[in-house]
């Protein structure tokens, strides 16, 4: 009976296995009916993280190609009914059209991208732009070196490095191309200023073919010192960073750059030494140590902030305890690859030192309520914590960037989703900030001339401004009889300020507001100004005698805004007991 019962299970497994292999084997091995990339992009991926993409390129080349034949064929369609003989606009059109077809873009088959952490904050990503094998004629597959290489600038980096990039760029590559378009072009001017600013420069002294065929590659490096600061004069407390310092790196094959700049910088201070090939550049002293020097050796040209710079790179290569050798950065390029065209770095310690001198601005500027709020939540957007190492590498197939970073790129791929958002906050928060601070100062101007009101009454049974030193003082005076509720602060919560004419003038009084700023700058004034920015807010408001005599205004129109008076024409009000000397503008010394 088992036997029996043995026999029926493994019959049905068999006739079970035998239906539902053709549906599955079916549903695996379905093919796309046009060719793709799929398989040569995805295979430079990595599985298993966050983000994994691919994009076929294939498709929407050839609907480009198609699109760009149905608007020429419109454009040509409009020209033949007006008759016109001119064609320019069809000559702009397959200008434009071929530089994108012989640029390389159109050489792209796929687009790939993938994201894995391997840290607590730290994620492995790789970004793939894929072309077949021989399919790299367009430019910006030339601009690079065909083949990954030796980063040997790397070894230069000294261990204070803040950002950091370097490229095996042809700049002759471009320019070579840019030439060759122009000259295959329909478009006379276009064909003869290019082909003839070459000469023309030549005709100054500058080289420009000569200099672009000695450059193979150029890069930047920043430098943050924290065992010594700089003195940022921000305010009456100035901000400490550590010392920043730069360089700007070009890989020259000859002496060509150096010697135009030798020839052009003059005033430069030549090295002693006839075999060093250095120019020092004097400026005055700065708060930064700023000492421009030029320096060309090893193969590299070195145009860096102070001597310094260039001496610590040359000593970081030669004793190999810079940049390569920190604990940061052996963690950050964990699983890199040591050769390539390019690399980009950026320090942990970057955005901190950024952040802090964006806090200091913001202490300065003194925002206040809810301006602080939003300025505050705006700046708690960008994390303190970025940090990131890549290096691009030019193959045979196209190019590989992999990049070892703190940043959220499943957050980045939303920015789609998120720009509209972005873009109405753009629009939207300054414009709210603007319309908040010039609600402020109408309601400061209508509380102003609610008080004037008040006070006004008070002179017409009284035949005397109230007497007192503030507005709290003659508070019980005016309210309620006069007033039935004084303010006492301006709408950015500053206190009014209070004066009032004595003796022959006692019937004449001002109230003055100090603006967003809170800091009043004395009765003396009397202006119309126009508000074009937040800083405008900060200005001065002043009514006296029932009219403003410091106010936002138009010009034409200051007569019915602001009663502003010449200095002439108040010193003569004054004489004659009808105005108090406290409206009178400033004299002049």
């Amino acid at each position: 009976m088992m036997k029996k019962v043995m026999i029926f299970l493994v019959t049905g497994i068999l006739v079970g296995a035998a239906y539902i292999y053709p549906a599955a084997a079916k549903t695996q091995t379905t093919q796309p009916i046009e060719k793709n990339s799929f398989t040569e992009v995805t295979s430079k991926l990595d599985q298993g993280g966050n983000i994994y993409l691919y994009v076929g390129a294939e498709r929407a080349v050839k609907s480009m190609d198609e699109l760009a034949a149905k608007l020429r064929q419109m454009i040509e369609k409009e020209v033949s009914k007006s008759g016109a003989k001119e064609t320019d606009g069809l000559k702009v059109f397959d200008f434009a059209y071929g530089l994108i077809k012989d640029c390389g873009l159109m050489e792209i088959s796929g687009v790939g991208m993938s994201s894995i952490p391997i840290d607590a904050n730290l994620n492995h990503s790789k970004l793939v732009l894929h072309h077949y094998q021989g399919k790299n004629n367009g430019v910006i597959w030339r601009m690079l070196e065909a083949k990954p290489h030796e980063l040997t600038l790397l070894r230069m980096l000294p261990a204070s490095t803040a950002a950091a990039t370097f490229s095996d760029f042809k700049l002759n590559a471009l320019w070579d191309w840019v030439k060759k378009e122009a000259a295959a072009s329909d478009l006379p001017k276009v064909k003869e200023f290019i082909l003839a600013l070459e000469p023309m420069l030549l005709q100054k002294g500058i080289p420009l073919g000569g200099m672009l065929n000695s450059i193979d590659g150029m890069g930047f490096v920043l430098m943050l010192d924290s065992t010594k600061k700089s003195v940022i004069p921000l305010g009456p407390q100035p901000l400490e960073i550590p010392e920043p310092a730069f360089a700007i790196i070009l890989s020259v094959k000859d002496d060509t750059v150096f010697n135009l700049l030798q020839s052009k910088l003059t005033f430069a201070v030549k090295s002693e030494d006839p075999a060093v090939k250095k120019l020092q550049i004097p400026l005055p002293p700065l708060p930064v140590p700023l000492a421009p020097v030029i320096l060309q050796k090893d193969g590299l040209l070195i145009i860096a902030s102070n001597n310094q710079v260039v001496e610590t790179m040359f000593a970081a290569k030669e004793k190999g305890d810079g940049l390569i050798a920190s604990a940061d950065f052996i963690k950050l390029s964990a699983n890199i690859p040591a050769q390539g065209n390019s690399f980009r770095y950026v320090s942990p310690r970057l955005m901190p030192a950024i952040m802090d001198i964006q806090k200091k601005a913001l202490e300065l500027s003194k925002p206040q309520g809810d301006e602080k709020g939003i300025i505050i939540m705006l700046l708690s957007l960008f994390t303190k914590e970025i940090a990131a190492y890549g290096v691009l590498q030019n193959t045979d197939e196209g190019m590989i960037y992999t990049f070892n970073h703190t940043m959220n790129l499943e957050n980045i791929l939303l920015l789609p989703i998120a720009a509209p958002v972005g873009i109405v906050a753009a629009i939207a928060v300054p414009n709210y900030l603007t319309a908040m601070q010039k609600g402020k100062q109408k309601a400061t101007m209508s509380d102003m001339k609610a008080l004037a009101m008040a006070i006004d009454a008070y002179i017409v049974d009284h035949k005397a401004a109230p007497a007192g030193k503030t507005l709290a003082d003659i508070k019980g005076k005016l309210q309620p009889k006069y007033i039935k509720e004084m303010p006492i602060k301006d709408a950015w919560g500053n206190d009014f300020q209070y004066s009032h004419g004595v003796g022959a003038n006692k019937a004449e009084y001002a109230v003055g507001a100090g603006g967003k700023d809170g800091v009043f700058n004395g009765w003396e004034q009397a202006q119309c100004y126009s508000v074009k920015s937040m800083k405008d807010f900060d200005k001065d408001l002043i009514i006296a005698n029932g009219k403003f005599t410091c106010c936002p205004g138009m010009k034409e129109k200051c007569a019915e805004t602001c009663a502003v008076k010449t200095e002439k024409e108040c010193e003569k009000e004054v004489e004659k007991g009808q105005g108090p000397e406290a409206s009178c503008p400033k004299k002049k010394k």
